[in-house]
């Protein structure tokens, strides 16, 4: 297992698994996924199987209150989501208190059912079937009123980004950063100033946040066995929600053998038949709400999305996961280039089947 990897303590498990109806544990592993800091576990019990999650800490600074308040309107959020019929885990209340969340010290406890499914396979009939289940829990979402109202955030026209992007070779005390960083300032601010041009701001609600292969479990038939991960429940521009996940069901991943110096080892192909096939689920899905949607947007979100999810953790850390922020944000800048230039072909495979 990896090292920087958040674990759960000896007698952590125990004791947890002792707070809930699971019956008897007959095994527990480690499960490797999602955030490197928050923890999880795959219980199998006589009562069936579960993933036991510790919540990430909150950030330095932050007020206790509002972190608790953030895990509650996510847990509103979903059960709000299953009693509308979509297919979420199944969330498990403590056995006192029937409580979804469990506090023991510093820690919050979460527990799933464990959903049954493979991963995404890169097929159009999946990326439509992740378009239209999105836009199904986008209505759905819309009568959801939690008790603690989520964050407001989204990537896009972040207010903070294009600055932090600025300051990165002073943070990272690295002159070279300067180039590639000033110029994704600039993309990005552009993109940024066009969506909203366009109308990307609204409407404004109660969205997923992270809406992408790793959080989608299918089924054999392709249809989707369940939707994962309400860590990042916020309010936000319906679009940039359906835009950011629109991309990352196009986007490929792809390790190069030898890459040049001060290059991301890897490339990151693009799949319109992929990223077509999301849109079209989409809108079939709700199509009184697509007609409404500023469709224009979309090149420029994209466009947004993809710096922020690489400029965000540079800033914050100095790399990309494992890999140098040099190379990955060279990448983000080629990729934002291309889509810039293409902005006009994003828009037609959005809107046309």
């Amino acid at each position: 297992m990896s090292d920087d990897r958040a674990r759960f303590s000896a007698g952590e498990l125990a004791v947890v698994c002792s707070r809930y109806d699971l019956g008897a544990v007959r095994s527990a592993r480690s499960f490797e996924a999602g955030s490197r800091a928050s923890p999880k576990a795959l219980l199998v019990t006589e009562r069936g199987a579960f993933i036991l999650k510790r919540r990430a800490a909150p950030p330095p600074g932050a007020a206790r209150v509002d972190y608790l308040h953030r895990i509650a309107a996510s847990h509103e959020v979903v059960l709000h989501l299953a009693a509308c019929g979509l297919p979420v885990p199944r969330l498990l209340g403590t056995r006192d208190d029937r409580n979804t969340m469990l506090h023991l010290g510093e820690h919050v406890y979460e527990v799933y059912g464990f959903v049954e499914g493979r991963a995404y396979a890169r097929t159009p009939a999946e990326a439509g079937a992740s378009g239209q289940l999105l836009a199904r829990c986008h209505e759905a979402a819309r009568s959801c009123t939690p008790s603690w109202t989520p964050p407001r955030r989204s990537f896009h026209a972040h207010p903070r980004l294009p600055e932090a992007l600025r300051a990165l070779p002073a943070t990272l005390n690295n002159p070279d950063l300067s180039e590639v960083a000033s110029d994704l300032a600039e993309r990005y601010g552009r993109a940024a100033r066009a969506a909203s041009d366009c109308g990307a701001d609204a409407p404004e609600q109660v969205v997923h946040g992270d809406w992408h292969p790793g959080n989608i479990v299918f089924a054999a038939d392709a249809t989707v066995a369940g939707v994962l991960d309400f860590d990042a429940v916020s309010v936000a521009p319906v679009l940039a929600d359906a835009a950011n996940g629109a991309l990352q069901f196009a986007l490929r991943r792809r390790a190069l053998e030898d890459p040049p110096p001060n290059r991301a080892p890897f490339a990151v192909d693009f799949d319109p038949a992929l990223f077509r096939a999301f849109w079209a689920g989409y809108r079939a899905a709700d199509p009184a709400t697509a007609a409404r949607l500023a469709w224009p947007a979309v090149p420029h979100l994209c466009i947004e999305a993809i710096i922020a999810e690489t400029a965000l953790p540079v800033a914050a850390t100095g790399k990309f996961g494992r890999y140098s922020g040099m190379g990955v944000l060279r990448l983000a800048r080629r990729t934002a280039a291309w889509m810039e230039s293409h902005a006009q072909t994003l828009a037609r495979w959005a809107t046309n089947p």
